[in-house]
């Protein structure tokens, strides 16, 4: 799983040529979409990063900040099955993983500002 999180680095950085005059857009590329922000992976309220399974139902979504995974809102990774069902989530805040019942300790206590 950690292959296709660096292979849409690489997608956001070779599109960083091409985005929008504002420093933003949406890029999808088959079975991929990635939200860029400035030429970082980047989206506040949502996956910044979505793969698709060829039946294109949701297989990975990534959330992102200034190009590192992170999510005050729950996990910043989760992997489904190509029935919809999630089969593990990874938690991390400022790219930092954290296991679960930890992320929601540093929730509570906003220790990673």
């Amino acid at each position: 799983m950690q292959y296709e999180l660096v292979k849409c680095i690489d997608i956001a950085e070779t599109m960083y040529q091409r985005r929008h005059k504002l420093g933003a857009f949406h890029y999808i590329d088959g079975n991929e979409e990635a939200f860029v922000f400035n030429g970082n992976l980047h989206r506040e309220d949502a996956p910044a990063v979505i793969w698709h399974y060829e039946n294109k139902t949701v297989k990975q979504e990534g959330y992102f900040m200034n190009d590192g995974r992170h999510n005050e809102n729950g996990p910043a990774v989760v992997h489904y099955n190509e029935k919809g069902e999630v089969e593990y989530e990874q938690y991390f805040l400022n790219h930092i993983e954290y296991l679960k019942e930890n992320y929601y300790k540093q929730i509570q206590t906003k220790l990673y500002w």
